[in-house]
């Protein structure tokens, strides 16, 4: 095997690797718990139980876009890791 194409591979795969850890990386810093939009989204004066303050505009929210977060860097990182496989395939075939 030609080296360029080596180098070329080995740096395929070294960016991928780096995309997947960098979607995991994202992922948690922006996925919460509800428990963590509670503490964030609620105001100091509001409902008396958790499942009523998680009915509040501003907690919602944030569980929703922490959920939108956590589905969309799933799928980015499932598809990097599908061009790791691809890419180490064609590295072992002769």
């Amino acid at each position: 095997m030609p080296i360029l194409k080596i180098i070329a591979n080995a740096a395929l795969l070294v960016g991928l690797v780096l995309a997947l850890l960098g979607a995991v990386v994202a992922a948690k810093a922006v996925i919460v718990t509800p428990d963590q939009a509670l503490e964030i989204g609620q105001s100091r004066w509001s409902a008396d139980t958790k499942e009523e303050n998680l009915k509040l505009p501003a907690v919602r929210n944030l569980v929703e876009q922490s959920a939108a977060a956590r589905n969309g860097l799933l799928l980015i990182a499932l598809g990097t890791l599908l061009q790791i496989i691809g890419t180490v395939i064609g590295l072992l075939e002769p």
